[in-house]
């Protein structure tokens, strides 16, 4: 199947844009029958359809499209993406309680946990703002979670979502 599409793809730029099974079995070493059944099968999967043009004399023609394995490739491409990112803030997210632990010398509270967690999803605060304003509060030598809480009120409230802002 996959040659097929390539195959349908150098007759595209050749300017055939509906080769039948007989000048794809020309290319191919499989016989009319087994071609025909693979673009069926390539079209109900959803990967290849057959759309009607008009061209410049005003006649109606036929052709392949391979449009929709196009778009089924962009789909897998951007879920991947998003996997990738969601993958990396997570990470991210945890470096934050890490990071916490560590300049607090101890395990967090549960009620720490919880409002580390509210800044991640309730008030929709970046992981590298939050290790901003804990550095903050290590410089300024209180370090506590009610005192970062403060600090990044602060910033909410003067709508500071980026690093360089918060400078």
């Amino acid at each position: 199947e996959p040659l097929i599409v390539m195959h349908l793809l150098a007759f595209h730029v050749e300017g055939n844009d509906f080769p039948t099974p007989t000048d794809l079995m020309n290319r191919l070493t499989m016989p009319s029958n087994d071609i025909t059944s693979r673009l069926q099968r390539l079209m109900q999967k959803g990967f290849l359809e057959i759309t009607r043009d008009v061209d410049a004399n005003g006649t109606l023609y036929e052709k392949y499209s391979v449009y929709p394995l196009w778009e089924r490739i962009l789909q897998i491409i951007e879920m991947k993406e998003q996997k990738n990112t969601a993958a990396t803030l997570r990470q991210e997210e945890g470096e934050v309680f890490r990071l916490f632990e560590e300049e607090m010398g101890r395990l967090l509270s549960p009620l720490e946990l919880e409002k580390i967690g509210f800044w991640l999803d309730e008030d929709k605060h970046s992981p590298a703002l939050i290790k901003e304003a804990l550095k903050e509060a290590v410089f300024a030598g209180k370090l506590s979670i009610r005192y970062i809480d403060r600090i990044l009120l602060e910033w909410k409230k003067k709508n500071i979502t980026t690093l360089q802002a918060a400078h």
